[in-house]
């Protein structure tokens, strides 16, 4: 798509159905009938597509990892982030790195899309409870821990009761001289 002059992409842009890359091109998209985005934090041409296209089904999110959020201008972009990823309700899939937000809105995104039959989640820091939450269609569970983990997300397997494959793993060694499984992966099979 990148020999695609811009002019072209603007014009037929509202009968993208799924973006996974954008390269060079930044838009602006009028797409408003997405299924399936994959972008990263601090793109303010995918924020609009998270708040245009509210009936998204499927949503690739890399977080700021351990990116800083110090300046006044960066806190309004953050909070525009926010706001956009909490107002999604349709998701089915969601697979998410370096979701350092807190438990409280990690809770409120999963809560807002209950209906999520497939999760993956990967350097997600800060959730240490996920209390009151419920992931009843959800059938795989994806968890790589690393970095400082956050201890909740193990629970999240209370949180479904149709789970039907769960691949944790980890690849980073406890400071206590323990080591964490490079690599586990554990199938549930369905009891129906």
């Amino acid at each position: 798509m990148r020999n695609v002059p811009h002019h072209i992409l603007i014009k037929y842009s509202h009968l993208f159905r799924i973006i996974s890359n954008t390269g060079p091109f930044k838009g602006p998209f009028r797409c408003k009938n997405l299924i399936e985005l994959s972008t990263v934090y601090g793109q303010e041409w995918s924020r609009d597509l998270l708040v245009t296209n509210p009936g998204l089904k499927r949503l690739v999110w890399g977080g700021p990892y351990y990116r800083r959020i110090e300046t006044l201008e960066q806190q309004q972009e953050w909070q525009l982030e926010l706001t956009a990823l909490m107002g999604l309700e349709n998701l089915d899939v969601l697979k998410t790195s370096g979701f350092s937000l807190g438990e409280g809105i990690f809770v409120k995104v999963l809560r807002n899309n209950a209906r999520l039959s497939n999760l993956a989640l990967s350097t997600v820091e800060g959730v240490t409870s996920i209390e009151g939450l419920e992931l009843p269609y959800l059938t795989e569970l994806h968890i790589a821990f690393g970095g400082d983990e956050s201890p909740a997300l193990v629970d999240l397997v209370r949180c479904c009761p149709r789970l039907q494959k769960l691949s944790l793993t980890s690849s980073r060694t406890r400071s206590s001289g323990t080591t964490t499984p490079h690599a586990t992966n554990s199938q549930l099979s369905s009891s129906n």
